[in-house]
């Protein structure tokens, strides 16, 4: 990894308009899809964005549903010390009970499944548990754990409930996917907005903001992080990057069944 300073940053930006990996300000690093990579699963996915790497992988079981006549959806991302210096064993810290709300909340409001069809009583049903596990890590495990959990769950299989319990081998014929969600991260440092940023360039940055968009151009959720400040106008090149982003990247996660693009 290359540590460089914020004043170097600066200079070496203002000088080539390029980032010093060589990227254009609104430009991600290369992203690598590929799916049904747990045979055990119920859908999962590998997503690579640059060098930060996120397994996912859905595990459906069968019981008493938090809601009536809805049924549970729960998302958790652990941060592997495996991926990061940084990282460390045991319980979940704050940055990853932080990421997994920030992706929970995005798939919430855009309402990516239909939780009244995995309801099979008023207070009976499916649970769908989304566990992800950031296992490299170059920065932006946000963008790359909602592309790997898209990818899972874009392959989902419900199984067949036989005599009050689960078949694994038999799969409900119908379509509980309903709405597809992706995140373009932003790190602004002092005057520049730049997409996708690496470990180096969110240490450098001011604040980081994520902004979640469905499938219909909804914007679903924005996350800031940090304590710097934002104006509307750069909050609106944020959020017209974003917006000119989803469709390539969305048929990336649908598209082919693996997919490498810069």
């Amino acid at each position: 990894m290359i540590h460089y300073s914020k004043e170097t940053f600066l200079e070496y930006y203002r000088n080539y308009t390029r980032r010093i990996d060589g990227r254009k300000a609104d430009q991600y690093r290369e992203i690598a899809i590929k799916h049904d990579v747990i045979k055990t699963a119920e859908g999962s996915a590998i997503a690579r964005l640059g060098d930060t790497l996120v397994v996912a992988g859905i595990k459906i079981e069968y019981g008493d549903l938090f809601e009536d006549n809805k049924g549970n959806f729960i998302v958790n991302i652990d941060l592997s010390p495996i991926a990061h210096e940084s990282f460390v064993s045991g319980p979940p810290d704050e940055r990853g009970i932080e990421l997994s709300r920030i992706v929970d909340r995005g798939f919430r409001s855009a309402e990516v499944l239909n939780l009244g069809k995995l309801a099979l009583e008023a207070k009976k049903g499916y649970t769908v548990f989304l566990d992800m596990y950031v296992i490299d890590y170059d920065g932006n495990a946000v963008d790359a754990s909602y592309l790997a959990g898209m990818a899972a769950l874009s392959n989902i299989r419900i199984p067949k409930i036989e005599n009050d319990k689960l078949n694994r081998n038999e799969f409900v014929q119908d379509n509980f996917l309903q709405n597809h969600v992706i995140s373009s991260t932003f790190a602004k440092i002092d005057d520049i907005i730049i997409l996708d940023p690496t470990h180096m360039e969110s240490e450098l940055a001011d604040v980081l903001v994520s902004i979640a968009v469905d499938r219909d151009d909804n914007i679903v959720g924005i996350q800031k992080m940090g304590n710097g400040g934002l104006n509307r106008d750069e909050l609106d090149e944020m959020i017209e990057i974003a917006l000119k982003n989803r469709p390539k990247i969305l048929n990336r996660i649908l598209g082919e069944k693996d997919v490498k693009d810069k």
